[in-house]
């Protein structure tokens, strides 16, 4: 039977791999039990103040606990919020595998790509407390935990939910629940996805005759609105040329080519080819150069390598939000890309190998000059395209993978 309590037995099983990675001294069993006690205490008597460590990307704040305890009471609460709702985040993979479906379907559709702004700053707390407050299913001790943490994030002046925490990633899915029924069941909406703040509708039957995305807002908890460039409609209709004026839909890191309409056994369909979206190819492009830079600024031909290697590989990094190791990488975040019509793989390709051959320019000129004809080869041996068909798999330990990371952390 599950235990929904903070007591120090249950607390101890909020451990990770990565906790004793970061923190040795966890392997001597007086260390853990001094930390466990501290955790039982807070979740007892509640913080006095979460202490979080805010860094800033892009221009956005994510946020990591400074408080091992106090990371535990919270990761504690988060499980007993995902057991009693069985809320959990959409499957990336699922989503996209549905979306090449059904846009190979030869009906008449529209698709509707929709981005919440600023999602987790923005949902109201207030909100969350009520819908966790009317839970009969919820225990006193997790709703009194969860009432201690808005509270220190309001002295902080803190909105909405963190970004970052994990905690955060299951208040927002849990918040988001009658959201997610709500749009479902519109009218028109065969199919509907949402992946964190991303969503997906397509609606099939004839064009809406009154504004379907206005309904789609109406049904948005307090605090959330539809970001208004990000949010678009692509019409998928007989007399349409395509999908739109360049033929193509990006979402959740792809770009989905779709052709005109087509017959096949006396059934219309539309062919869709998969690819890597082209701000995602613009971000790759620029860790490379970044790599590059940072060893002309006195870097070293490892890390340079390495860099290279993490790039055009594959390779696995502990997901803080869901505790474990997963697997990410050319091929593990972008495989359902068609290899056989794939222009963005020969595209970083030859990006590459431009930076390393080419003597145009003052970073290439500069790199040109520093590489022996060794090194140079040795680099070039690296390929997005071959990576991604073998799965090629580099391993490093979560310090080295920090360190290699480091150069585009903030890009």
């Amino acid at each position: 039977m599950y235990d929904f309590s903070f007591s120090r037995e249950s607390l101890n099983r909020e451990f990770s791999r990565e906790d004793f990675r970061s923190m040795p001294e966890l392997i001597d069993q007086g260390a853990r039990a001094e930390i466990v006690a501290s955790a039982e205490g807070y979740a007892a008597d509640g913080f006095s103040r979460l202490l979080l460590e805010r860094s800033n990307v892009k221009g956005r704040d994510l946020y990591q606990h400074g408080s091992l305890p106090k990371e535990l009471v919270l990761r504690k609460l988060s499980r007993n919020l995902r057991v009693i709702t069985k809320v959990r985040q959409a499957n990336r993979d699922d989503i996209v595998k549905s979306l090449i479906c059904l846009l190979g379907e030869g009906e008449d559709f529209d698709v509707y790509r929709i981005d919440i702004k600023n999602f987790y700053p923005s949902l109201d707390r207030a909100y969350i407390d009520s819908l966790l407050c009317a839970d009969s299913s919820l225990p006193a001790a997790s709703y009194s935990v969860w009432k201690s943490f808005s509270e220190s994030l309001r002295s902080q002046s803190i909105s909405g939910l963190p970004p970052g925490l994990s905690i955060s990633a299951t208040l927002s899915e849990y918040a988001m629940r009658d959201f997610d029924r709500g749009v479902a069941n519109l009218p028109g909406a065969y199919y509907f996805a949402r992946y964190v703040d991303d969503m997906v509708i397509l609606r099939f039957g004839k064009p809406e005759e009154v504004d379907f995305l206005k309904s789609v807002a109406s049904l948005l908890p307090p605090g959330l609105i539809l970001h208004p460039v990000k949010t678009r409609k692509f019409p998928f209709r007989e007399k349409a040329a395509d999908i739109s004026e360049d033929g193509s839909l990006e979402f959740l890191g792809y770009q989905f080519s779709v052709s005109k309409r087509y017959k096949e056994h006396n059934k219309w369909m539309r062919k869709v080819s998969v690819d890597i979206a082209k701000n995602k190819i613009s971000k790759i492009k620029s860790r490379i150069v970044l790599s590059i830079v940072d060893y002309l600024n006195g870097g070293s031909f490892r890390d340079l390598e390495d860099r290279i290697r993490i790039i055009t590989g594959n390779y696995h990094i502990y997901d803080h939000v869901k505790s474990f190791r997963r697997k990410v990488g050319i091929y593990y975040n972008y495989n359902q890309i068609t290899m056989e019509t794939s222009v963005g793989l020969p595209e970083l390709d030859r990006f590459l190998k431009g930076m390393l051959l080419s003597r145009s320019g003052n970073v290439c000129r500069r790199l040109h000059a520093r590489l022996t004809p060794d090194l140079r080869r040795q680099l070039l041996k690296y390929s997005f395209s071959s990576s991604f068909q073998s799965k090629t798999h580099y391993h490093f330990n979560s310090t080295r993978l920090s360190e290699i990371i480091d150069c585009w952390k903030y890009e």
